[in-house]
Formats: structure tokens, sequence, C-alpha cells
């Protein structure tokens, strides 16, 4: 794939305004759009027609994340900007996009499609969080003040289920939630003393409900806990979990479904290989991950911002043999992005200055699959 301007992209595929699906990279720190012109292979930059760029995003880059509403005349894309929630319309044909923002204040993590708009929080007056609301089209924002005060570090990335969006923070979890009567309430809920939250080893797990593995008191040793909730769930665990959602790693073991329960099922071993998950598919339970050599574990190796680490690229799914793709060598090799595009598979660094691809396997499907 053609390089791409030195920054942290994230990436898009959509049809938005034109025929076929496009490419788009987004610079979130820099506030740049850029799409991948199909006949010259180049980068071109989204400009506004008014000038200037998009307001620069959170400075808490886990937390990031963006929305796309499809409409009848293409997708609507929702960010997470310094001066609150920017509703962007690219028009590829011209090149160009327009925004609007709402919120009045800094976002403080990433927006969710939810119960009918666009929900994230952002920093109201005092330095207590709002949480806003966005429909579609020329509405009004909704916006439900809190009391909370904001996040020193902001929010992570949200969980939501059709119930409920959770927003976690280092000191607690910021709710949004439907009541009895179908309307939404925000909701503070601090984590159980003792314990505090690790954010590094990946999104919550989701088991029935969300986990998150947090550490408990002075002894260092991990607990997953129940999220959401005033009075949650715990359990221990014997180590730290790399997780993606449905799947979790123990060190390079594989573990599907319940981690606290059945630790007779992994297996610690000799090795001292770690892996990372990137992506999980629903289809054959494919995980895309990174095999490291971490002789020192996983929180050492979390720690290693500067050390550059020789990362494999693993594709596990069930009733198939591991297939081992490509390699990486960078410094932290789990900011490593995928994205599916053009009928490849492609793996994209900050370190490396373009995307690099690997043909899918086409899968053709009976009349009765």
């Amino acid at each position: 794939m053609p390089a791409l301007p030195p920054g942290h992209y994230r990436f898009l595929v959509d049809k938005f305004d034109v025929a076929s699906s496009t490419l788009m990279a987004i610079e979130p720190e820099q506030g740049k759009l850029l799409v991948l012109l199909p006949e010259s292979k180049i980068w071109s930059p989204l400009e506004r027609p008014a000038g200037g760029i998009l307001a620069q995003g959170l400075k808490n880059f886990r937390g990031w994340r963006m929305e796309v509403v499809e409409g009848v005349r293409g997708a609507t894309l929702y960010f997470p900007t310094a001066i609150g929630l920017a509703v962007v319309t690219p028009t590829l044909i011209g090149l160009s996009y327009a925004v609007e923002y709402f919120g009045e204040g800094p976002a403080l993590g990433g927006p969710v499609a939810w119960a009918g708009e666009v929900w994230l929080p952002v920093l109201g007056k005092n330095g207590a969080v709002n949480l806003v609301g966005k429909p579609p089209g020329a509405a009004e924002p909704i916006v439900l003040p809190t009391s909370v005060l904001a996040p020193k570090n902001g929010y992570e990335a949200p969980v939501f289920d059709p119930h409920h969006v959770i927003w976690p923070s280092e000191e607690g979890q910021l709710i949004v939630r439907l009541d009895q009567t179908g309307k939404k309430k925000a909701e503070w809920i601090a984590w159980p003393d003792g314990l505090r939250p690790t954010f590094s080893l990946g999104c919550p797990l989701l088991f029935g409900f969300f986990w998150q593995q947090c550490w408990r008191g002075q002894d260092e040793s991990l607990e997953y806990v129940q999220m959401g909730k005033l009075f949650p769930e715990r359990a221990a665990i014997d180590a730290p979990r790399l997780c993606t959602g449905h799947v979790s790693y123990k060190n390079e073991q594989r573990i599907e479904g319940d981690p606290w329960m059945q630790p007779e099922h992994v297996s610690d071993g000799t090795s001292s290989t770690i892996v990372v998950p990137l992506l999980e598919s629903e289809l054959e339970h494919a995980v895309v991950g990174l095999r490291i050599d971490a002789p020192q574990g996983v929180l050492a190796l979390l720690e290693s911002d500067q050390e550059r680490h020789r990362a494999v690229l693993q594709l596990q799914a069930e009733n198939r043999a591991d297939a081992l793709f490509g390699t990486l060598s960078v410094a932290r090799p789990w900011l490593t992005s995928l994205f599916v595009y053009d009928a490849h598979l492609w793996v994209y660094h900050p370190e490396l200055a373009q995307a690099y691809g690997w043909k899918l396997e086409s899968r053709i499907e009976r009349p009765d699959e």
C-alpha cells in the first residue's frame, strides 16, 4: 500500500457517496482525513471548504473510537474532539468534508451509536462530566448533566449492549442506561474498594456481562470484576489475560469463554512466548494475533515502550492449523491495527510508513448454508 505521512492512523472502509468501497485513513491527533484514490493509488487529503483542520482528538489514545452511521446519501462520521462531538459528512467526489460540533466542551471518551442517538462524555462546567446524545439529522443534542468529576486520564474505549453504555476510567465507570420507562439516565459506579483496573491487558471480557481485570490490594493479584453493577461479582485469576472480547490468552494458551473457572484447561508450560490478540471474528472464532518472545512475562513486555520486539502474525481458527503469515520488528507491537480492504487483510503499525496486505481466501457458500 502507498506510504502515508507520519502519524498514528485508524482506518475505515465505506462507499461514502461513491459507487465502490473506499479506504479512509484518519489521524486523530493531527485532525486529518485521507482517502486512497483507486486509480492513481495515492493518498489524498479531504479538505474543508472553509479551510482549517478537524479539531484534535482525545489525549488518551486507547479511548479513541469513532462511529459511522449510514444514510440515504452516504455515511456520517462521529469523532471525539477537543471541542466536543464532531459530526463529519465526507464528499469524496469533491475530496472535501463538512463538520459540525456539539457538546460545548472537550470530549473525554469515544462516541457510541446507541438507543437512537450517538453518545459521548464531554467536560462540562466546574470540571463535571456531561453526557451528550446527538440524534440524526438537524435535531438538537440531548444533554444529561452529571456531578461526576472528569477522570484525570480520560475514559477508556466504551463497551455497550442494548441496555447500557459504559465508559471505564481509573476512578470508576460512567454509565448511560435505559430505566424501566425507557428514559435515559446517567450513573456513576466506583470500582470496589482495594481494586484498581488495568487497561493495558486489552478490552473487557464479554461473558454474559462485561468483566474488567483489576489489581487487588497490595499483593498485586488479579481479579475479574463485573462491570455496570453497584455490587459486582468478582473472580480471582492466577495470571494476566490478554483479551479481545470473547477470546482471551494466558501466555500463548487460548481460552474461550470462562477463564477463571477452568484453569485446569490452561497450561503454563515452559514457553516464554505470549500471544497478543488483535482481532477476533465470529466466523470460525478466528483470532489474528502476534506471537512475541517475552522471557520476563506479559507485564514486563507491556512496560517496554522503547525496545523493539520481533512479532509473528498468527491466525487461529476452529478446525484449522495455526497459520503464521508475517513478521514485524517494532516497538510496542501491540499498537498494530488490522483492516480488510480489496479482499486483503492489511496490517499497519505507526512505525511503518505503509500497510502490508495478505490476500484473503475466497469462501464460496453453498445454497443450503
